[in-house]
C-alpha cells in the first residue's frame, strides 16, 4: 500500500512539474506581466502587479505541493442529463451567436471554487459557442488571487478566459456591468463563481434566444453540498418550478400553475421573475433596455429589477429544464453583504421608485421605514422607464395576477392575534401556520391578510382547509380558477374566522404553539381559543359591511345555521 502511494505521488508530481516550474518563474520573480483594471467610471489597462503580502506563507513550499492544484482542480462530478433532454437535440448553431460567460468574485471566495467554476465551464461547453470567460476580481486582497490566479489562468486557459481587475470595490452588479461592457460575445451569460455546469447547459439557453431575442432565459438552478465525510454530492433542482417574489422582496420557487406546462418537458417555460445567479440574455438588448441600474450598491434587488424591465419592454422571462447549474453550498458568507440589509433595502427603494408607480404602496407596507433614506439619483433610470412598452399594472394583470397586496385588496391586515393566548399566526415555510409572540414589524406576521376575495393569504400564498388542518398553498400554482382559490373565508371583528365550505372555526392551539392553528367545531362563546382581532380593518371592511355585502351583518350563529 505505502509503495502505491509513492508511486501514486510521484506521478502527480511529474504532472504538475511543468506548471510549478512555469508559475516559481513567473511568480517569484519580478519580471511580471500586465494586469488589467476596471473601475466604476472608466476601462484601463494598468501595467504591472500589485505586491501582495505573503503574511509569512511560504509561497515556494505551497506551489511544489501537487495537492494545492489538485485542491483547487477538483474533480467535477458525474455528466448527467435528465429525463426528455438527454435526446434533446438543437439546430444547427453555425448561425447561433457566442456567449460571453461573466463571474465576478471577492474576498470570501475560495480559489478552489473559483477555479471549479471555470472547469466545468470549459470541459462541457461547445468551444465553438463561447466567446470568452471574462472573470472580474472585485478588488480582492487575498493572496491566492493574485499572481498565483493570473499565471494559472495564462498557463491553462490562455485563450478563452480573460482576468480583469477592479481599482476599488464595486460589488457584483457594478462588476457584472463592467463585464458586460468589456465582452466581445452577441449573447451575455451572468454566472456566480462557485459554481458547476452540467452537461448540454448552454445549447438550451442560446435556442431561446435566437427564437426571441428579447428574451430573459435562466438555468435550472441546482445545487451541490458537502456531506458529513466531506464529499461533494449533487442534487436537482425542480424543473416544474416558476420563480416569485413579494412586495417583501422576497423570492423564490412555486410550482407552475398546468396551464404554464409547455407541451414537452424540455421545453421552456414562463418564469415571474428569474433567480439572479445564472441567466443570459442578448447584449444588444440588454443594453437597449438600460443594462443593470448602476446606482444600486452591491448586490440585491437586481434580478427582480432586470425581470421587470424585460417584461415592460416587450420581452419575456423564462426558464430553460435542460439547462442545469449546480450552486457550490456551504461557503463563507460574502463580504457583499456587509452591512447587506442597508445596501439592500437602499436597492429595493431604487427599483420601487421607478418601476411601481401606484403600487409602491404594497412595497412602503412592508419597508416603512425606507420612506426617508436616501436612495440616490434615480433620473437616467426614469429616462430608461419612458421608453417602455407597458407598466407596472400591465405587469400584474398579464403577467403576475396572483401577487396580491395587502394595502390594495386587504378588508383586514395583519398581524392575527389570538385572544386566549395573545399569540399571533405567523406565516412559515411548512405547511402548517404556528403561532408566535405578536411583533408589528415581524414581515411574516404582517404580511398575512384578509382578502375582499374572502381568503386567508400572504401576497404570494393562500391558505386552505383540509379536514381539520390548514395547508399553505402557492397562488400562482393553484391559479385563481382553482378548487383552492375558491376556499374563502369569513371573519367577524373581534370574533371567530370560519371556513365558509367546512363550518370550522380556527383556533388556537393551547399547549404547542408551533404545531399550528387547527380547524375545530364552533365553540367560540366560551372558548376564545378561536376569537381572532387584527391589527387593522380597511376602510374596504367598513364599506362592505355599511352596505350589507357581508354575512358578518348576520348573526353567527344565524350564518352557521343558514349557509
Amino acid at each position: 500500500m505505502r509503495r502505491r502511494q509513492r508511486i501514486l505521488r510521484g506521478l502527480l508530481l511529474c504532472l504538475f512539474a511543468g506548471i510549478c516550474l512555469f508559475v516559481k518563474r513567473y511568480v517569484l520573480s519580478d519580471d511580471h506581466s500586465s494586469r488589467t483594471h476596471v473601475d466604476g467610471d472608466s476601462l484601463r489597462q494598468s501595467g504591472g502587479i500589485e505586491r501582495r503580502n505573503s503574511s509569512g506563507i511560504n509561497l515556494q513550499m505551497r506551489l511544489d505541493d501537487p495537492n494545492i492544484f489538485i485542491e483547487h482542480h477538483c474533480p467535477l462530478t458525474l455528466e448527467t442529463q435528465l429525463g426528455s433532454c438527454t435526446n434533446r437535440s438543437y439546430a444547427s448553431f453555425e448561425s447561433v451567436p457566442k456567449t460571453s460567460i461573466i463571474i465576478t468574485f471577492h474576498n470570501s471566495e475560495s480559489l478552489s471554487a473559483l477555479l471549479h467554476t471555470i472547469h466545468s465551464v470549459i470541459q462541457r461547453s461547445p468551444s465553438s459557442l463561447i466567446e470568452e470567460i471574462i472573470i472580474i476580481d472585485d478588488f480582492s486582497t487575498k493572496e491566492e488571487f493574485g499572481g498565483i490566479l493570473e499565471n494559472y489562468i495564462k498557463t491553462i486557459f490562455p485563450d478563452k478566459v480573460k482576468l480583469y481587475r477592479n481599482s476599488e470595490n464595486l460589488g457584483l452588479i457594478r462588476s457584472r456591468l463592467n463585464g458586460a461592457r468589456l465582452s466581445r460575445g452577441e449573447v451575455l451569460y451572468f454566472m456566480d463563481s462557485h459554481s458547476e455546469v452540467q452537461k448540454g447547459w448552454l445549447e438550451p439557453l442560446l435556442f431561446e434566444i435566437k427564437k426571441n431575442r428579447k428574451c430573459l432565459v435562466s438555468s435550472i438552478f441546482d445545487w451541490m453540498e458537502k456531506t458529513a465525510d466531506d464529499q461533494w454530492t449533487y442534487r436537482y433542482g425542480c424543473s416544474n418550478h416558476t420563480t416569485i417574489f413579494d412586495w417583501s422582496m422576497g423570492f423564490g420557487w412555486g410550482f407552475r400553475p398546468r396551464a404554464e406546462n409547455p407541451e414537452n418537458a424540455s421545453d421552456a417555460y414562463k418564469s415571474r421573475i428569474i433567480i439572479g445567479a445564472y441567466v443570459a440574455i442578448e447584449k444588444r438588448f440588454f443594453q437597449e433596455i438600460g443594462e443593470f441600474d448602476a446606482g444600486m450598491e452591491f448586490w440585491g434587488g437586481e434580478n427582480i429589477e432586470l425581470s421587470l424591465r424585460v417584461w415592460l419592454f416587450g420581452g419575456e422571462v423564462v426558464t430553460a429544464p435542460c439547462s442545469r447549474v449546480a450552486h457550490l453550498e456551504g461557503r463563507d458568507t460574502r463580504a457583499y453583504r456587509d452591512p447587506y440589509r442597508q445596501t439592500v433595502e437602499r436597492n429595493y427603494k431604487r427599483l420601487a421608485e421607478v418601476w411601481f408607480d401606484d403600487y409602491r404602496e404594497c412595497f412602503y407596507y412592508f419597508f416603512p421605514q425606507l420612506v426617508d433614506v436616501d436612495m440616490g439619483n434615480i433620473t437616467d433610470r426614469l429616462q430608461v422607464k419612458a421608453a417602455a412598452q407597458h407598466d407596472i399594472k400591465w405587469y400584474l394583470e398579464r403577467v403576475y395576477p396572483e401577487l396580491g397586496c395587502p394595502v390594495k385588496d386587504g378588508l383586514a391586515l395583519g398581524p392575527i392575534r389570538n385572544k386566549k393566548t395573545e399569540t399571533c399566526l405567523r406565516e412559515s415555510s411548512s405547511f402548517v401556520l404556528p403561532m408566535t409572540q405578536c411583533s408589528d414589524s415581524d414581515r411574516r406576521q404582517i404580511e398575512m391578510y384578509w382578502s375582499a376575495d374572502r381568503h386567508l393569504r400572504t401576497p404570494s400564498y393562500i391558505y386552505v382547509a383540509k379536514e381539520k388542518r390548514i395547508i399553505k398553498v402557492s397562488y400562482v400554482s393553484s391559479g385563481k380558477s382553482s378548487k383552492a382559490a375558491n376556499a374563502k373565508w369569513i371573519h367577524w371583528k373581534d370574533g371567530p374566522f370560519i371556513d365558509i365550505q367546512s363550518k370550522l372555526c380556527l383556533e388556537a392551539p393551547s399547549d404547542n404553539p408551533s404545531g399550528g392553528a387547527t380547524l375545530m367545531p364552533c365553540n367560540f362563546d366560551v372558548n376564545s381559543a378561536q376569537i381572532w382581532s387584527f391589527r387593522n380593518y380597511t376602510g374596504r371592511y367598513d364599506a362592505l359591511v355599511a352596505n350589507r355585502t357581508l354575512p358578518v351583518n348576520l348573526d353567527i350563529k344565524e350564518f352557521l345555521n343558514t349557509q
